[in-house]
């Protein structure tokens, strides 16, 4: 009886053609031109088409003697046991593949393209004859056949069916496991500062672990059939899933701002930023997440080594994942009534945008952000109805004596922490602000953000929309709209262009120029500068500007000083600015390293208003605070000084977001525009502060402008998370005028944004 050795599966059991073109390639490089030839013959046999083979073994042509320079080298890889010159080897490999070494091994050789015909010519010359495992599909005749599984041989076919079945199963178990379990540890990490007591929460919702879970499981299976290996299908998911995670986690406790779909574009930009002003340091979480992570894989190293032989399988296999995904996303993760039933408000407030966001985990929460990335049109949206909405105002322009001079400054992390009754603050810190509200029109912005993000409120400011855009044309703005009434346009930032990727994102808003570090500020002294040689450059472009022209002139600016974190290991300033109330060294550092910056904005806010108000030409000066500042890991210094963020208080709620903002005339603009520009104004959203300043100068604007008059007239609260202001007081609801209101202020805005705007 002759033994006839399936080559592939039982001699030898790795990929050939693979190993071999490598083996070959670094050897002889030309044979690069082979590569997009084998890519084609790989794509072709996932079909069965028996052409692939050929394209994918077109390369031994011009392989010359290295097929057989690689069997001296990898001969000893095969298992001696079936190396004997008895055996007489069955093989779907071409001879020119496989001969180099059964000439090596004295060993006997069938070689074929067609499965039947080899099993067919062996039978009919050396009958009776003993197969070693058959390849699929199992040829009918009446050899024996051994199987051979995993470098073991049996005789029942049952039983070699049950140990690919055993197998099969450990390794579907594995890959489960290991995506159940690292969606678990994710969802651990995403409890933040909240630590177990959110997780356990999580439990309460069982909606919460699946939604957060199941993504993680279809990513391990995916990447499974992609590499064929479970190790390379853990490492690669906990790459990217771990990764995303711990970076939401930092982002949390150094700015308490949850990572959105969004932010993927500034990855790069926000990185470098957290590397170099946070100096973030792992911590015991972190580092277990990344030890439990580092075990995981080891293990499947080594006890789960198991693949699929079957390209197809593998192919169905990725299709399968991604459809069971792709099936998902609309009816579970898009869903606005999936999100409200996966409701978990035991730890965190309904107003809270944040603590809405933790408490449903992170990976689920991310990925229901991804719609918000798309901008999708509000429902009932289309260009004719918001043509019609527009259609009900008449564009106005202004008139002649009422076009002053407007300087504008957004102020880094400002607020007026007198407020919150902080102990201890000394005079200097805000005195000259209080001095300056005395003699203007002031009031509150109620911003969308908190410790971060700072162009939501800048370009809310500068547009006029409640939701941003993804700047990426020429896009409608109130500063097109000065353009528009003959105004000269410019302003100044003294950090880096590229940051919030501002220089192309100002020229699409509408500015004539805009001066950054690169094109200005860094020639001053090589450095970012601060508040006490920005804010005289503000009012000396504005001079050298009327003494040039008659052009009517806006300027916007942006500072940089007071952005965090603040320094708590070495107070940088000298003089004191709060009284230490028992306050430990590092929160003593931290408050002081603020408030000496925050003491120095104050100062230059109110001389630059003591410039404007010698000026002859009519001249407002509108300034405004971005967002609260970042004060410690989970917002430790806010605890510490006793301020109020309880959510469920429209108290709270104000701390949490409000800034302050000015607007300054002086005593020429006063009497062009009609008003004099003292007094409490109220609570605002930023995107009408601009509308403020315009109906207290007599001005109704443009369509879009008067359209927004309505809308913060019947709530001056016009939050991102859709929250609004009635009577004083928060509310997620509005009446049904107001509500309609809104609707189409909303489709107005949508279709402003995506207008084409011609230069």
């Amino acid at each position: 009886m002759a033994d006839f050795l399936v080559f592939e599966r039982t001699v030898y059991t790795r990929q050939l053609d693979r190993r071999m073109f490598n083996f070959c390639l670094i050897r002889k490089p030309g044979l690069i031109l082979y590569i997009f030839v084998r890519l084609a013959g790989a794509f072709l046999d996932l079909f069965g088409i028996k052409a692939a083979k050929k394209l994918r073994w077109s390369f031994l042509k011009a392989a010359g003697d290295l097929p057989a320079r690689f069997w001296q080298k990898n001969a000893r890889r095969l298992p001696r046991l079936f190396l004997d010159g008895e055996r007489v080897w069955l093989t779907a490999y071409p001879a020119e593949a496989v001969s180099p070494l059964a000439e090596m091994t004295g060993t006997a050789l069938y070689s074929g393209d067609d499965w039947q015909e080899l099993y067919g010519e062996a039978y009919w010359q050396h009958e009776p004859m003993l197969i070693a495992d058959a390849y699929p599909p199992k040829i009918k005749s009446e050899t024996d056949t051994v199987y051979i599984y995993r470098g073991r041989a049996v005789r029942s076919e049952k039983e070699f069916i049950a140990r690919k079945c055993l197998v099969g199963i450990y390794t579907f178990l594995v890959l489960l496991a290991a995506g159940v379990g690292l969606g678990a540890l994710c969802l651990y990490i995403a409890a933040g500062s909240y630590r177990f007591e959110m997780f356990m929460s999580y439990l309460s919702v069982p909606m919460i672990p699946l939604l957060n879970i199941l993504p993680v499981v279809l990513l391990v299976f995916f990447m499974y059939f992609l590499f064929n290996r479970v190790w390379a299908a853990f490492g690669a998911s906990a790459l990217i899933t771990l990764l995303l995670t711990l970076i939401n986690y930092f982002k949390l406790s150094l700015r308490n701002d949850p990572l959105l779909f969004s932010d993927i574009g500034y990855a790069a930009e926000g990185g470098k930023m957290a590397l170099e002003k946070y100096g973030i340091q792992p911590d015991l979480k972190t580092v277990t997440a990344v030890g439990i992570c580092v075990a995981a894989l080891l293990f499947t190293i080594f006890f789960a080594r198991a693949r699929m032989r079957s390209g197809r399988l593998r192919l169905l296999g990725l299709i399968a994942a991604a459809a069971i995904a792709a099936g998902c996303y609309k009816p579970l993760y898009v869903s606005a009534e999936v999100y409200r039933d996966t409701s978990n408000n035991k730890l965190v407030s309904q107003w809270s945008a944040t603590g809405q966001y933790i408490s449903r985990g992170f990976i689920y929460p991310f990925i229901h952000s991804i719609q918000s990335a798309k901008k999708t049109p509000p429902e009932g949206y289309s260009p004719k109805l918001a043509e019609e909405i527009l259609s009900r105002f008449e564009y106005r322009d202004m008139p002649e004596e009422k076009k002053v001079n407007i300087v504008a400054v957004m102020l880094e992390a400002y607020n007026d922490f007198s407020k919150f009754g902080v102990p201890g603050l000394y005079d200097e810190v805000y005195g000259p602000l209080h001095e300056l509200e005395e003699k203007s029109y002031h009031g509150e912005l109620i911003t969308n953000i908190f410790a971060g993000n700072t162009v939501d409120t800048e370009w809310s400011f500068l547009t006029g929309y409640s939701r941003l855009p993804e700047f990426r044309k020429n896009t409608e703005s109130y500063v097109r709209y000065l353009r528009e009434q003959g105004y000269r346009t410019e302003g100044g930032h003294p950090c880096y262009d590229w940051f919030y990727n501002r220089k192309n994102v100002n020229r699409y808003l509408g500015f004539d120029d805009y001066y950054f570090f690169e094109n200005k500020y860094g020639a001053i002294n090589g450095t970012i500068i601060g508040d006490d040689l920005f804010f005289p450059d503000i009012v000396d472009m504005l001079e050298t500007h009327l003494e040039s022209s008659d052009q009517p002139y806006f300027s916007f600016s942006v500072t940089y000083q007071n952005h965090g974190p603040y320094d708590e290991d070495i107070y940088w300033y000298s003089g004191d600015y709060v009284i230490n109330n028992g306050y430990s060294d590092s929160e003593m550092n931290m408050m002081q390293n603020y408030f000496a910056g925050v003491a120095s904005t104050s100062r230059n806010v109110a001389e630059t208003a003591e410039r404007i108000s010698e000026l002859d030409e009519p001249t407002v000066f509108i300034v405004f605070g971005d967002h609260n500042p970042w004060m410690g890991n989970n917002n430790s210094m806010y605890t510490r000084l006793g301020v109020d963020f309880d959510f469920t208080t429209t108290e709270g709620f104000c701390n949490y977001y409000c800034t302050p903002y000015i607007i300054y005339a002086n005593d020429a603009a006063k009497e062009a525009l009609g008003f004099d520009f003292v007094g409490e104004g109220p609570r605002i959203s930023p995107c009408f502060l601009m509308n403020l300043f315009f109906e207290l100068s007599g001005m109704e604007g443009s369509e879009y402008m008067q359209l927004a008059d309505d809308m913060m007239h019947a709530s001056p609260l016009v939050h991102m998370y859709e929250l609004f202001m009635a009577d004083g007081e928060v509310t997620e609801t509005l009446g049904g005028k107001e509500s309609e209101l809104y609707k189409e202020f909303r489709i107005a805005q949508y279709y402003e944004q995506n207008r084409i705007i011609k230069e």
